[in-house]
């Protein structure tokens, strides 16, 4: 959340949309992107705090800003990921009662701003993330007093080790296809997939980008590793 730009750069594309409800950060950087290369680094190196009035905690504002961010940058965004992220951010289906008639005006909504998302692929999307959601739940439903292996050390697989911490599950390793020279990671060690003969253990994949999840899931098979699931990001 925190960006060092070249001032000539944010001439270029543009300061914060004061119009956006929330996620000005993120609606900046989408901009940035269009023109010029973007790096990041792969640690928190900032503390958040939130109270309750401030605008991060409006889950209406949040909605409002990912409409706007689906209509201004539709053709240069990926619509099916931020679609993902809206269903997952938004809490469109955290409830056990699903509001169906929020969800059917939300893709309403969706649709009418953003040409490349239909009613069906929007659709679509959230059966994918509520059949990925009940599987994981059944996954972790089944694990007593068991250790687990996450494959994925960076954001998604360090809160998987925390949801896993809370659930009294321990995670015995961090799994990688490359280790680029990590040893550990949050105390844990990190092996590489090929090297690591535990395939009693479960494994959790635990990446957002679906291309990522296909690779990871085909290396896991390639060594004989069955007994796996992916973490629902969305």
């Amino acid at each position: 959340q925190t960006l060092i730009v070249h001032k000539d750069v944010l001439t270029l594309s543009g300061f914060f949309d004061e119009d956006m409800p929330r996620l000005q950060d993120y609606e900046l950087v989408i901009r940035i992107a269009q023109n010029e290369p973007i790096g990041f680094i792969r640690e928190p190196l900032v503390k958040v705090y939130r109270v309750d009035e401030s605008i991060s905690t409006s889950n209406e504002k949040l909605e409002e800003a990912f409409l706007l961010i689906l209509q201004k940058h539709g053709d240069f965004i990926d619509n099916r990921h931020i679609w993902s992220r809206f269903v997952e951010e938004c809490g469109l289906l955290k409830k056990v009662q699903i509001d169906l008639n929020r969800l059917d005006e939300t893709i309403e909504r969706v649709v009418r701003v953003n040409s490349h998302l239909s009613k069906e692929i929007c659709l679509s999307i959230v059966t994918e993330y509520l059949y990925e959601r009940y599987r994981y739940a059944d996954f972790i439903a089944k694990l007593r007093n068991c250790e687990v292996a996450v494959y994925g050390a960076g954001y998604w697989g360090k809160r998987v080790v925390e949801e896993l911490c809370n659930l009294h599950l321990t995670t015995t390793s961090f799994l990688v296809t490359h280790k680029n020279g990590m040893a550990m990671v949050q105390d844990i060690p990190v092996n590489e997939v090929s090297d690591w003969n535990r395939k009693d253990i479960p494994v959790i994949i635990a990446v957002a980008k679906k291309e990522m999840q296909k690779e990871m899931i085909h290396e896991l098979e390639c060594n004989e590793y069955s007994n796996f699931v992916v973490y629902p990001i969305g």
